[in-house]
């Protein structure tokens, strides 16, 4: 079944330019597609009032109410019409087929097609400017704060099934089906905070972010890209990202590798979350924060110091060796901002000294500072610009959507919502 919309469209080309003629031939493709929605609309009603429908009260005897007018936003445009509004001859109650049938709340009148694209566009950049970008491009009007609702809606969805598959793990005990097993997995946690909106609260919330990859190809020299990373990040405490966690790592088969090198920064609470929820991982101390910390330690007044030292310990994974420059460079400085710093430092490389030297029994370099750059891209582009600040929930909701995308799926999530992306 279909519909036949015959449409003569004039386009004037004598005195135009091409822009002007795209334009008008964009302008006439649009009203038609609004007439011809229009009419599938009345076909969509008329089937579905025609079905069976029952109500919660388990009765189907209805009343009509008349029509009442709404207007529907979608990628073709805003389309107005009045749709039938039945009633309950039983208990009362209302409802409207179309609405139903068009997965249409009461909070929005957008399709899921314009949702989708609306949310594409703020995953990337502010709620007023993905505004701006879908009227200029689309032509098509929603303001930022509607996207942002939206996106509170669509993220606590994600949100949900995310938690249902960490009960599924830590309440149900069941395990789901891993992905392909690996020979050597690497996964990578960290965090970083992002400017809190609730002045009752804490004046900024952290976010937690973790990372697993196992292929690494080498581009040149000094760089390399990982080719298989999966992200996940959360607003959510420490207890609670570690099982959300360690549900992503089992649903991509980190469990089932050969080998989990955890890389992390030497704060406690990773080199914790390693030893507790990775017992049978190699910790390894990321080689881009003892680099960093070499030379924020050493000033540029010893920056050929520094970079001797952050190279002799990539190849040689020579704690002490590294540990007793730190002591001979102490007692000649005696400048005691800097000899505090190299107090600092020899604390953190004495600490951090089963995680440099496990380097050399794994005999690999992972892709120093992944977790860094995951952090910046996932979280700090978004989320950290100047002037913005966040409540917890909006930036949770966003940041689910964002992972989605990083991890490229996408188009996959709104497939399995009905959007033909």
């Amino acid at each position: 079944m279909g519909i036949v919309l015959k449409e003569e469209l004039h386009v004037n080309i004598l005195s135009t330019d091409i822009c002007s003629i795209e334009k008008e031939i964009q302008v006439s493709l649009r009203k038609l597609g609004k007439r011809l929605l229009g009419q599938v609309l009345s076909v969509l009603e008329e089937k579905e009032i025609k079905k069976n429908i029952r109500c919660t009260c388990g009765k189907n005897k209805w009343r009509n109410r008349g029509r009442v007018a709404r207007s529907l936003r979608s990628v073709i445009g805003a389309v107005k019409y009045k749709r039938i509004r039945l009633k309950c001859k039983f208990c009362g109650k209302e409802k409207y087929p179309l609405d139903e049938k068009l997965e249409l709340s009461s909070y929005s009148n957008m399709t899921l097609g314009l949702i989708e694209q609306s949310l594409y566009l703020a995953t990337d950049t502010a709620y007023d400017k993905a505004s701006d970008n879908l009227e200029k491009i689309a032509g098509i009007k929603i303001s930022g704060r509607q996207i942002q609702n939206i996106a509170k809606e669509e993220g606590k969805r994600i949100l949900s099934q995310v938690e249902e598959e960490r009960k599924d793990i830590f309440e149900k005990t069941v395990v789901p089906d891993s992905q392909e097993s690996r020979e050597r997995v690497f996964v990578q946690v960290d965090g970083t905070f992002v400017k809190n909106r609730d002045k009752k609260k804490t004046r900024s919330m952290e976010c937690k972010v973790g990372i697993i990859y196992s292929k690494i190809e080498q581009v040149s020299k000094n760089r390399k890209k990982i080719l298989d990373k999966r992200t996940y990040a959360t607003t959510h405490g420490s207890q609670r990202f570690r099982e959300e966690f360690i549900a992503e790592c089992n649903r991509w088969g980190v469990w089932d590798a050969k080998e989990i090198l955890f890389l992390g920064d030497g704060a406690s609470w990773i080199k914790r979350i390693c030893s507790e929820d990775f017992p049978d991982a190699v910790y390894l101390l990321d080689f881009w924060h003892l680099a960093e910390r070499i030379k924020r330690s050493l000033g540029e007044d010893h920056k050929r110091a520094s970079e001797n030292w952050i190279e002799d310990i990539r190849n040689n994974y020579d704690v002490k060796l590294l540990l007793s420059r730190i002591n001979a460079l102490y007692t000649r400085i005696r400048d005691p901002d800097i000899q505090e710093k190299l107090r600092d430092l020899y604390g953190y490389v004495k600490s951090n000294e089963e995680g440099i030297t496990n380097w050399g029994k794994v005999n690999i370099l992972g892709a120093s500072g992944a977790i860094e750059k995951t952090v910046d891209v996932a979280v700090a582009r978004r989320f950290k610009r100047r002037g913005m600040s966040w409540l917890n929930k909006g930036l949770a909701s966003l940041l689910a959507l964002r992972v989605l995308k990083l991890n490229g799926e996408w188009d996959n999530y709104w497939r399995l919502r009905g959007v033909p992306v």
